[in-house]
């Protein structure tokens, strides 16, 4: 499998995007000139975060957190003053999903953020409330299938033929990995037969991964994490030896102590291409870019990264 790759480089004050466009085999990159991004950009949508739609069987006014997602690579789903829409950047028109929202309103999740498959025809979402399930449904919302969610905590992607999706399970943190959750296993569930879940155990080579996409049923690309550094705690400051006489025994502030932990950003990526049925991935590849960089993304094919 040939990766090419488009390099998305952050800086502090700006986005810079260098229009480069090669195989993830060759060991570096050269430099090709910069052009600026963000100022090429539009604005899609006024809010990502916040809007509310309601559910018609609550008296209490509450209701569902929608977040703006990405449907196609020109459609947006969001919420526009209670109704879930379909919004064109390209024609600037947003098109109301009644039926979507029905599903929706059903389901009745807290919060929700939208994952849509790669033909965007349907879109899958979790729900943390009395009965924790994953449900999936049709964009048209003629179907919705659901999924209990059995108290795992994990992440989900499409597969590239979107009917069917991976579920990977996180395990416990342990000392060797204080800051990342290590992958257990993983359910591929089928959107048309949602009683015919195959469980794969992950090989222990990807546990410690980063899964960034399904390319197929059983195959993903992943790459190494950044390693997280814990920032070193600082020592408790102690009031002066009066104050702390007066101070009320029940009060916790008096000892305080914060820690943190910092990001290492590298230059050289670790991408590699896994079967879920083989112990040793089926691919390498080694990137060393111009930058450090932020994060890295998959295309839905599972051919070119960003």
């Amino acid at each position: 499998m040939s990766i090419n790759t488009n390099i998305l480089r952050f800086t502090t004050n700006t986005l810079r995007f260098t229009a480069a466009s090669v195989a993830l085999a060759v060991p570096a990159l050269a430099s090709p000139p910069e052009k600026l991004l963000l100022p090429q950009a539009t604005r899609a949508v006024t809010r990502t975060r916040g809007e509310m739609i309601p559910i018609p069987t609550r008296a209490d006014g509450l209701g569902i957190v929608v977040d703006a997602s990405w449907l196609s690579d020109h459609e947006i789903l969001h919420a526009v003053r209670g109704v879930l829409c379909r919004y064109d950047i390209i024609s600037h028109v947003n098109t109301a999903l009644p039926a979507l929202q029905h599903q929706l309103t059903t389901s009745a999740p807290f919060s929700v953020t939208f994952e849509a498959s790669p033909d965007s025809q349907w879109v899958l979402w979790d729900q943390a409330n009395v009965n924790p399930t994953f449900c999936a449904a049709s964009v048209d919302g003629s179907k919705c299938v659901q999924w209990p969610a059995d108290g795992e905590v994990g992440q989900s992607f499409w597969c590239a033929d979107s009917r069917h999706w991976l579920r990977f399970r996180f395990g416990e943190l342990t000392p060797r990995t204080p800051f990342h959750f290590p992958l257990v296993h993983a359910r591929l569930e089928d959107i048309n037969h949602p009683q015919s879940a195959a469980t794969f155990a992950v090989p222990p080579g990807l546990r410690d991964l980063e899964v960034l996409a399904a390319v197929s049923e059983h195959e993903v690309v992943a790459r190494t994490p950044d390693p997280v550094i814990p920032d070193q705690m600082p020592k408790p400051t102690l009031p002066p030896r009066k104050a702390r006489k007066k101070a009320p025994t029940e009060d916790s502030s008096v000892l305080t102590a914060t820690s943190s932990i910092t990001l290492k950003l590298r230059a050289t990526q670790e991408i590699s291409v896994w079967d879920l049925n083989a112990p040793t991935p089926l691919h390498r590849y080694t990137v060393t870019l111009p930058h450090n960089v932020l994060a890295v993304a998959v295309s839905q094919a599972g051919d070119r990264a960003a």
